[in-house]
């Protein structure tokens, strides 16, 4: 039987859930998310996470992230 436990992500997540679900420093997530290391969608006022497509393209084989790679 396996470890791993199963649980769900919604699509979108804070800056500060992100930092805590992937073990970062909250403050390496925003300067991911302003060099366009990772996808991102702003609503309203905040900048979140778009888990959906960052799993997305994980699922795709991509292994390689590089700024400007999620420039609008």
């Amino acid at each position: 039987m396996s470890d791993y436990k199963i649980m769900a992500i919604p699509p979108v997540l804070t800056q500060e859930q992100f930092a805590d679900l992937a073990g970062l420093s909250p403050d390496t997530v925003r300067g991911w998310i302003y060099a366009k290391t990772i996808p991102s969608v702003k609503i309203g006022r905040l900048r979140l996470v778009n888990a959906d497509l960052l799993a997305l393209h994980i699922r795709e084989g991509k292994e390689v992230f590089s700024q400007e790679d999620y420039s609008e």
